[in-house]
């Protein structure tokens, strides 16, 4: 990972070039290389992922008052109605067993692929000596 200064008549840069990415992370800007997210399309993550579309189809078909209802209760939560239902929905479709292996699914395919790198993201300011007991 390279850190990008800026000057002149560019202050900023976000976006991709070439496989590379460019971010900007607390004022700072940083290059890193594309990497492909890791996305094992597994029964779970399907099925996950239909209920999900359904779900939203079914919050667009609710009436106006019936969505009113949502975002009253979500309200009370900080949230929106929308994020509620989802929320709730999914909860309420997802049966313990197929959960479970889902989650048991996810860790197989895990385990079986590298994982995905992440980013080194900047140390605060004096943890680098700290760490290295200076």
């Amino acid at each position: 990972m390279a850190r990008v200064k800026l000057n002149g008549p560019f202050k900023e840069i976000n976006g991709s070039l070439d496989g590379l990415v460019f971010y900007t992370y607390r004022s700072r800007v940083y290059l890193r290389q594309y990497v492909v997210p890791h996305n094992p399309r597994t029964e779970g993550q399907q099925a996950a992922r239909t209920a999900f579309k359904d779900l939203a189809a079914e919050w667009k078909a609710l009436s106006r008052e019936e969505k009113e209802k949502w975002n009253g209760r979500a309200r009370a939560q900080g949230r929106r109605g929308y994020n509620l239902y989802i929320s709730e929905g999914l909860t309420k479709r997802n049966k313990p067993e197929i959960e479970a292996e889902a989650v048991a699914q996810y860790r197989q395919v895990r385990t079986a692929n590298e994982p995905v790198p992440q980013p080194t993201l900047p140390l605060a300011k004096g943890e680098a000596a700290r760490r290295a007991g200076g």
